[in-house]
């Protein structure tokens, strides 16, 4: 019965889960090392940060830290939650944010007190002194 679950769950996730598939393929086909531990997927270089697509947390080597994957980890909550909704809710506007937030020092100086940010923030326990 938790195989049924499970299936489930990925199949709602299921959009997150081909994206995520497709960054690691990505990766992997511009001749990145790729690794996996502890259920988080190191790359030598993406975005200089991390990207939460269903179960595949994919984050920097260079540039992971407890923090950042706990806000992942949060992410990753929420897609369990929205499911096909992540990308458009969450994925979508996290990313432009992101983008934006490399342009602008307002928007990087605010960038995890907006949704999603946040939100995904709350969901992994984390209080940040500095947004």
């Amino acid at each position: 019965m938790k195989h049924v679950g499970r299936i489930g769950l990925y199949s709602w996730q299921l959009l997150q889960h081909l994206a995520g598939l497709g960054v690691l393929g990505l990766c992997r086909a511009s001749g990145q090392k790729v690794q996996k531990n502890d259920g988080i997927w190191y790359v030598e270089k993406l975005f200089g940060s991390g990207v939460c697509l269903g179960d595949y947390i994919i984050m920097e080597t260079t540039s992971a830290n407890a923090r950042d994957i706990a806000h992942e980890r949060g992410h990753q909550r929420q897609s369990r939650l929205l499911g096909p909704l992540y990308l458009p809710i969450v994925g979508i506007p996290s990313l432009a944010f992101n983008i934006a937030s490399r342009y602008s020092h307002k928007i990087a100086k605010g960038y995890y007190r907006r949704f999603p940010e946040n939100w995904a923030d709350k969901l992994a326990g984390i209080k940040r002194d500095d947004t």
